[in-house]
Parts: structure tokens; sequence; C-alpha cells
């Protein structure tokens, strides 16, 4: 299931790297619902930025693992190479947004992409400039 707003939310991204960033995504979150489940992507505007989050209805993320899914090459799948989610992270920081999560045992996975909505980056970086 996906909910977009009506309105256009304007980013400035490299279009094949944020693909990449949310299919990384997309599919950890199919792969965690090996017996079925709904994934929901919803996207809106959230004061200077545009918020997407994609949730699914797997295990979750268990507590002792979730500040390492971010690193490089930590993974949990046999066949996974652990690129992924540090991807991802990565990608999100070249956009000047962020990635962040929420997991419950059980009840699945939330992960939130933050992006600058572009009038917001193109003002901020017109600042920097100037007080170079």
């Amino acid at each position: 299931m996906r909910e977009l707003p009506e309105e256009a939310l304007n980013v400035k991204v490299d279009s094949d790297f944020i693909k990449q960033a949310f299919l990384n995504i997309v599919l950890n979150g199919v792969q965690a619902m090996p017996a079925g489940g709904t994934l929901n992507i919803v996207a809106r505007r959230d004061e200077d930025s545009v918020l997407i989050e994609i949730h699914d209805q797997g295990g979750g993320i268990p507590p002792d693992i979730q500040d390492k899914i971010f690193e490089l090459y930590f993974t949990t799948k046999k066949e996974g190479s652990g690129i992924g989610l540090a991807q991802t992270y990565q990608i999100m920081q070249w956009h000047y947004g962020s990635v962040d999560f929420e997991s419950q045992a059980g009840q699945g996975t939330t992960f939130r992409l933050r992006i600058p909505l572009a009038e917001t980056l193109e003002g901020a970086l017109k600042e920097v400039s100037a007080r170079e």
C-alpha cells in the first residue's frame, strides 16, 4: 500500500541513488515477511523536508543488533552482503537527509527517510556560500 500527498514535494536528488536507497529498504521489508504481509509506503511533508515511511509486518529487528544495522558488511541473512542499509545511510547523508527506524518484535519495522525540500536546501546552501 502506498499513500502519497496530492501536492508535489520537490527535492534535489540523484534519482539513481535515491532509487537504490528505497530499493534496499523495500527488499529488506519484503524479505522480513516470508509468510506474506503488507508493505506500506507513506510520503508527506514534514516541516522543511519530505518524510517517507516504509513499514513492514515482519518479525522486527532484535534489540541486540539494532545499533549495528547501518554498519558496512553487517548482516543476519545467510545470502546477505551487509551492504544495503549501509549504502542507504550513506546515500541519505549525501542528500543532506537522514534515515532511522523503529522496530518492535512481532510487529514489524518502520524506516523513516527524511530529505530536505528543494527550496529549503537551496536557501541553506546560499546562506553557507554567503558566509564564506
